[in-house]
């Protein structure tokens, strides 16, 4: 499953011209997770619903200027 997502997602970073900036997204995210056992927690585990997590992370994102292109499901 996670990899027809990545394909999709390259995909479209391909045809819209933003490989790089969704590189750049989706490093930074992996960075919050590396920073964050929380937010590690949040989105690992099956406790929180997935409208909490979807809101949690549109936040978090948001202040991280993470754009949704790298984070939609």
């Amino acid at each position: 499953m996670a990899g027809r997502y990545a394909t999709a997602l390259f995909e479209l970073a391909l045809e819209t011209g933003a490989v790089d900036s969704v590189l750049a997204d989706l490093k930074r995210f992996d960075a919050l997770l590396d920073e964050s056992a929380d937010l590690t927690r949040l989105v690992r585990s099956p406790v929180f619903t997935a409208d909490v997590q979807s809101k949690a992370l549109a936040a978090v994102l948001d202040k991280a200027q993470i754009d949704g292109r790298a984070t939609s499901p």
